[in-house]
């Protein structure tokens, strides 16, 4: 004989139920998928890149042509690696931007809790702005207007 598993009656209980447990998981569970796409997204263009510089190699029998040829390929990944740093950098800023809204919401005095988040996410973007100078000073061709948050 079975028996269905009832939850404890408890004030707060109904946090517990597995509805609510899944609802409380879901952005969670988006913020990790939203990762792995961008982790498949890099390693798509990462391995493409290697292919299309293997393939530039092939049948190079001029010592210079192979050394301009690594030059070449090398800016190209430089180029790719900050390309792929920022895209990071933009969902990680955008991911802490709506988690320390979402947990503001909740708070019960979200006011008094606004000038701290204000301060958060300035501190957040100073270092992200700082992080994208770096990226354009050592890849210029992987500068890329970025778009001011909210």
């Amino acid at each position: 004989m079975t028996t269905a598993f009832a939850f404890p009656s408890f004030p707060g209980a109904e946090k517990f139920a597995p509805e609510a447990l899944q609802a409380n998981l879901k952005p969670v569970m988006e913020q990790v998928q939203a990762w792995a796409d961008l982790g498949k997204k890099h390693f798509e263009e990462s391995r493409l890149a290697t292919e299309a510089a293997l393939k530039s190699m092939t049948g190079v029998k001029d010592p210079q042509a192979a050394v301009e040829l690594i030059k070449a390929n090398a800016q190209q990944g430089l180029v790719l690696a900050g390309q792929q740093l920022r895209a990071s950098a933009d969902l990680g800023v955008s991911q802490f931007h709506a988690n320390l809204d979402a947990t503001a919401a909740k708070l019960p005095q979200a006011e008094a809790f606004a000038p701290i988040a204000k301060g958060l996410k300035s501190g957040v973007d100073q270092a992200y702005s700082s992080l994208s100078s770096v990226i354009d000073q050592v890849a210029p061709a992987a500068k890329k207007p970025t778009a001011r948050r909210a």
